[in-house]
């Protein structure tokens, strides 16, 4: 199976009367697992850090699959061409 870079979802939070955006990333199949940053790449580079954290305390195998897929997903997300 291939990594697919569109299971990682990027939302943008506007804070009303403040000049501060920021992004939170989250994978499909964990959205439990949140992260946030100033740009989708900084929130991503938080996503996976999580990820791995969470691939850490995985002992079943079944599940430590599917975390390390969520992290090969966010990974293709990365390396993704950017639009123009």
């Amino acid at each position: 199976m291939s990594a697919n870079p569109t299971q990682i979802i990027v939302t943008t939070e506007v804070w009303a009367g403040q000049p501060v955006t920021t992004l939170h990333a989250h994978h499909r199949d964990f959205p439990e697992i949140q992260a946030e940053g100033e740009t989708a790449l900084a929130a991503a580079a938080e996503l996976e850090h999580q990820l791995r954290q969470a691939l850490e305390a995985v002992s079943d195998p079944w599940h430590r699959g599917n975390v390390v897929r969520a992290i090969e997903d966010l990974q293709a997300f990365v390396m993704r061409p950017l639009d123009d």
